[in-house]
C-alpha cells in the first residue's frame, strides 16, 4: 500500500489516472494538492495525468436531501448535504440482522480548482471534457470533469 501524497518512483510514468471521483477525499486541503504535486513528480517530462471527477455543480443542483435504493434484497436509504464546501453522504442498510452505516466525504471541487492546483504542481491542461464520449465540458449539463493535463 502507498500514500498517494508521497511520490512513488520519480519521473518514471508516462501517465497517472485517477478516475471516478477517487480525489478530493483529504479534509485538509494541502493534501489535495501534496497528491497532486506527488503525481507530477512521479510522471516522466511530457507525462498527461487525466482526472476524472465528479461535475460538483450538477451534483449539488440535482442533489437529493434522502433517497432509499433496494439493489437485490438490501433495502439502502442515502442522505446527502453540504457542509464547509464537502459532499457529505451517510449510507445506512442492515443485512443478515446486522446494521451498517457508512459515510463520504468528497471535496465540491471544480474546474477553477483544478486549475490552481495545476498552476501550482507546473501541470498545463491540455483538455477538458463532460463525459466518456469525451464531449466538451459544460459546467451546467455536464456529468463528469474529466481533465487531461501535462507534466512540461
Amino acid at each position: 500500500m502507498h500514500d498517494m501524497r508521497n511520490p512513488f518512483r520519480i519521473n518514471y510514468f508516462d501517465a497517472v489516472m485517477n478516475l471516478f471521483t477517487s480525489f478530493g477525499y483529504f479534509e485538509n486541503e494541502n493534501d489535495n494538492l501534496k497528491t497532486l504535486q506527488s503525481a507530477t513528480a512521479s510522471m516522466k517530462s511530457g507525462g498527461v495525468l487525466v482526472i476524472d471527477f465528479m461535475n460538483a455543480k450538477k451534483v449539488i443542483r440535482q442533489m437529493k436531501k434522502s433517497e432509499s435504493k433496494k439493489i437485490d434484497d438490501i433495502h439502502f436509504h442515502i442522505k446527502k448535504h453540504l457542509e464547509c464546501g464537502f459532499l457529505i453522504k451517510q449510507i445506512n442498510f442492515s443485512h443478515n440482522k446486522e446494521e451498517f452505516c457508512f459515510n463520504e466525504k468528497v471535496k465540491t471541487l471544480e474546474l477553477p480548482d483544478f486549475q490552481n492546483y495545476f498552476k501550482q504542481c507546473g501541470l498545463v491542461l491540455s483538455a477538458c471534457y463532460g463525459d466518456y464520449q469525451l464531449n466538451a465540458f459544460d459546467e451546467v449539463n455536464s456529468d463528469r470533469l474529466i481533465l487531461i493535463a501535462r507534466k512540461s
